[in-house]
């Protein structure tokens, strides 16, 4: 029998119980809420960087954190890891994770650009795709992680 618990029983009923199996795993709810923040994140870097350069890339990168996070953070709660801990509390931890990947972002952006010569936008999609281990794993086991 299919537990729903366990999206990866040997039991398949139909093709169309695939999705549904699949939506149960967090992991996999997190890689398309990440993916879509991450899109909308480098969109918005990206895009502020190619219409406004003469602002600098640093610029874009905050307003680009602010509309991730602004995405982020109720996403993850509510369908990723459907937290039903104290808002104020999950906002504190999500700030802190959030914030190490900010922080390893922010150092690393100007040395790629400056130092490696790397385009903004190529420098941010690497600093994207380096962290979202950590992410997770920081969002699962600190943000979202609430003691029966």
């Amino acid at each position: 029998m299919l537990r729903p618990e366990d999206p990866y029983s040997e039991e398949v009923t139909s093709a169309l119980d695939l999705p549904k199996r699949l939506m149960v795993d967090p992991r996999v709810r997190y890689l398309l809420c990440g993916s879509a923040v991450a899109l909308i994140y480098l969109g918005t870097f990206t895009g502020l960087e190619l219409t406004a350069p003469r602002w600098g890339y640093v610029v874009w990168f905050s307003v680009a954190q602010v509309v991730a996070i602004s995405v982020a953070f109720p996403l993850y709660r509510t369908w990723v890891f459907a937290s039903r801990g104290s808002l104020r509390a999950d906002a504190l931890r999500f700030g802190g994770v959030w914030g190490t990947s900010l922080v390893l972002s922010a150092l690393s952006l100007p040395l790629l650009v400056e130092l490696v010569g790397l385009d903004p936008a190529v420098a941010q999609l690497l600093a994207v795709v380096c962290s979202a281990g950590w992410s997770y794993v920081g969002h699962r086991f600190v943000t979202f992680r609430h003691r029966s």
